[in-house]
């Protein structure tokens, strides 16, 4: 009978896809997090301020989401400037078809 090898995983190469994946999501997280800050929303849902309602909602400490509200209100600087985040090169995780979209009907890379 004929024996099967083992498939080998490149974990580095995995670890790294995935986290530039992640980045990229990160930076679609904070580009949204900027427009709901301009859409008032929170404050029609009763909350102090944006942050706030993402800390409840969205299971973030204060920290993460104050940061993701001014990365996503820089995005466009930082992406003007060079900045590797601008998620246009994202490597998809395994499995991944590109059938994700966003509400604007663009791709997520």
């Amino acid at each position: 009978m004929l024996e099967m090898a083992p498939e080998v995983v490149d974990k580095g190469f995995l670890l790294t896809s995935l986290r530039h994946f992640i980045d990229g999501l990160e930076l679609d997280f904070a580009r949204y997090a900027a427009e709901f800050d301009q859409s008032k929303q929170w404050d029609e849902e009763g909350f102090n301020n944006p942050a706030d309602r993402m800390r409840f909602n969205c299971h973030m400490n204060s920290q993460a989401a104050w940061n993701a509200l001014g990365v996503g209100e820089h995005e466009a600087k930082l992406t003007e400037h060079g900045c590797p985040a601008g998620g246009r090169d994202r490597v998809r995780p395994p499995g991944d078809h590109g059938s994700h979209r966003r509400p604007d009907g663009q791709g997520l890379r």
